[in-house]
């Protein structure tokens, strides 16, 4: 930083941020112990369904592309069965 001290060490801002949600001045939800959500709009139970959503989102719409993928699996399979079965001709016996 240029040869200065800064103007607020980290455990000040640290402090500052711990002390200011203790007085409701925003929402703070930790996910993993790593990953921090602030938000001075949303509730903490509102922040703590968006991170849930956030964080759920990506899997099930990967479980939905699966599923869809293997009911046209499934459906596929079930035509290929219905076109390779054996043809069965009727023969009409001419009455002698």
């Amino acid at each position: 930083m240029n040869g200065k001290t800064p103007f607020l060490t980290c455990r000040q801002v640290h402090s500052i941020i711990d002390r200011l949600h203790a007085r409701k001045f925003f929402a703070r939800i930790t996910y993993a112990r790593r990953q921090t959500y602030c938000s001075y709009r949303m509730s903490q139970e509102q922040l703590r369904e968006a991170v849930f959503q956030l964080k759920t989102r990506p899997y099930v719409a990967r479980r939905a592309r699966r599923m869809a993928g293997e009911a046209l699996t499934r459906r596929i399979e079930a035509e290929r069965r219905r076109l390779a079965a054996p043809v069965q001709v009727d023969v009409i016996k001419a009455a002698t």
